[in-house]
């Protein structure tokens, strides 16, 4: 197939895959030639797409020496897809480096989004630097994006600084200052801006006309995330574009129960209506964000409306622990790729960083908290590890389950006090349903088990512990494989591996929920650590700032890479890094 230099041409998405060099590609067929494929970079907003069913518009920039012919994909084409709805509004670029020109005197700036574009950026004066430097997040009007050159692919947005209060200069201006001229009789709460949200419902998603409580409380969900991970704001619901409360909540009382996602049943009422925000918010934001969180109703116009009040978080706040929300301005952006570390960098107050780094590690006498080597057994030393759960540490424990070496398993309320017959004891924290206990071995095989699956009875007896102090068989079975460590972690947290991989300590870190669970101890489960011995491992709790410092560092593996990915070098991080790495492994 022949393409002409300079040209544009329109690709069908096959698959994504990592290249050689570790990076991810797109491979793309030509519609009018099957039989062809071409490999483009993708933009961080692409890199977390499970199937891309959009057509590719690729921009072809050269022919190397071997006669094959290179592509971009089209910048004019990405940034419309991105930002073609959102014209005409704020959005939060990163400086990125200062840029001398030609011309004398002049500095500009090239600048960066969440979603991986890049471009330069001309103040209109230099004293631009007096209040900001490179690192520094601006915020930017987009008022157009200025197309590609003849022969080139050098589309770019066309931003302006923001300004206070924006006056109809032009006939677009003055067509969208119309629509928010209202009712003066009327009460409004004022403008949607970086700390206010209107939604008018939340069971109708905006501009349709079935319900669908699931969807919209999703994006109601994101919006308070994007609040507390920026400077906190209000949300309300049954306020239109105008800020005039106008819907009252009863209305939308008989659709509490018809979210999919929720299993509890609801009153048609005020109290289960706030009930019914609070568990959602709850589910998909964790439970420190709903501490930050409160949901309150007011009255204006004759209706009473919802107010859902977001404080900022002082640590990031996932939406159902995988996405990322800010608010930018009047809407609330995901962000994608390096930006995600960037932002969490910005957020890790380096003094409480330095403070998880440089805190002592508290002595203890109970002899019930130490880790005792016992007898090689098989190829790697097998160890009596005690207490090295993570989450119970600013917690008593309440039970404990007993793994002995001749594969039995107990649970107890107190340890057992004949520590040459255990291979791990591991504390198990109240309210244990909440929680799964973990067991990795040396090979790198992991066994998660529900405690509630563990601990509890089925069908009438659901609720019901079973006895203390009783052997129970099916515990774990060590032939040539040994335990690395045994522990509780709360869904939400991540799990941080260290391996030794060709003489090389390796580090990754995954989301817990990737480990899929057993019900039963003797599983040795799914095999996280694809090569080498499993040296160490201990769970990080969710809301914390260790948690947000690991994301930081780049090390989270994603879910369908659990099975491939050995991890990053150890002695590649910064030494900071490698200190709270340390120290949160013990």
């Amino acid at each position: 197939m022949n393409y002409e230099v300079g040209k544009f041409y329109t690709f069908d998405f096959k698959e994504k895959y990592v290249g050689k060099d570790g990076n991810i590609y797109l491979r793309l067929i030509d519609p009018n030639a099957p039989e062809v494929f071409i490999s483009v970079k993708p933009y961080s907003y692409q890199q977390d797409w499970e199937d891309i069913t959009q057509k590719l518009e690729c921009f072809c920039y050269k022919q190397d020496i071997y006669g094959k012919y290179r592509f971009a994909q089209s910048l004019w084409s990405a940034l419309n897809y991105m930002y073609g709805p959102y014209l005409g509004h704020y959005n939060e670029f990163v400086i990125e480096e200062r840029v001398e020109t030609e011309k004398e005197g002049t500095i500009c700036c090239r600048i960066s989004d969440v979603y991986g574009f890049s471009q330069l950026y001309y103040p209109d004066d230099n004293s631009f630097w007096d209040k900001n430097h490179v690192g520094d997040s601006i915020i930017l009007y987009v008022k157009s994006i200025h197309p590609s050159q003849e022969g080139k692919n050098n589309a770019f947005l066309e931003l302006v600084p923001r300004v206070e209060e924006r006056q109809p200069t032009q006939d677009s201006d003055a067509e969208q200052a119309e629509v928010f001229i209202r009712d003066e009789s009327r009460v409004s709460i004022g403008a949607e801006d970086d700390h206010n949200e209107f939604k008018s419902s939340i069971a109708f998603p905006a501009g349709g006309t079935e319900e669908d409580m699931a969807a919209q409380l999703a994006v109601i969900m994101k919006s308070v995330a994007g609040f507390m991970n920026k400077d906190g704001g209000t949300l309300y619901i049954g306020v239109n574009d105008s800020g005039e409360p106008y819907k009252d909540i009863k209305e939308e009382f008989q659709y509490l129960n018809d979210d999919e996602t929720d299993n509890n049943t609801y009153h048609a009422n005020q109290d289960h209506y706030k009930l019914k925000l609070n568990n959602k918010i709850r589910h998909d934001l964790g439970g420190y964000a709903s501490s930050l969180a409160s949901v309150t109703f007011r009255k204006a116009n004759g209706v009473t409306y919802a107010a859902i009040e977001a404080k900022k978080s002082d640590s990031v706040v996932w939406y159902q622990n995988t996405e990322l929300y800010v608010r930018c301005d009047n809407s609330t952006r995901r962000m994608f790729g390096d930006s995600i570390t960037k932002f969490i960098l910005s957020r890790v107050n380096i003094n409480r960083f330095n403070d998880i780094v440089n805190q002592p590690v508290p002595e203890s006498e109970d002899k019930s908290t130490t880790e005792v080597v016992t007898k090689p057994q098989g190829k790697v030393a097998q160890k009596t590890l005690v207490s090295q759960t993570g989450v119970m540490q600013n917690e008593p424990a309440w039970r404990y389950v007993s793994l002995f070496k001749d594969g039995t398993w107990s649970f107890r309320k107190i340890p057992y006090d004949r520590r040459e017959e255990l291979i791990t004891e591991v504390p198990i924290p109240q309210k244990p349903k909440s929680y799964v206990m973990m067991v990795a071995y040396a090979s790198g095989k992991i066994n998660a088990v529900n405690l509630k699956d563990l601990l509890y009875g089925t069908g009438r007896n659901q609720n019901t512990l079973i006895g203390c102090d009783t052997r129970k068989k099916q515990g774990i079975t060590v032939s040539d494989d040994s335990v690395v460590n045994a522990f509780c972690i709360k869904k939400g947290g991540l799990i941080l591996m260290e391996s030794l991989v060709e003489e090389k300590t390796r580090i990754k870190a995954h989301q817990m929920e990737v480990v899929s669970t057993h019900n039963q101890l003797s599983a040795q489960g799914n095999k996280m650590q694809p090569e080498g011995t499993l040296v160490r491992i201990a769970p990080v709790e969710a809301g914390t700032a260790e948690m947000d410092s690991i994301i930081a560092m780049g090390i989270l593996v994603k879910g369908h890479e659990r099975y491939s990915k050995n991890g990053v070098n150890k002695a590649k991080l910064q030494g900071k890094y490698q200190e709270l790495i340390d120290k949160i492994l013990g």
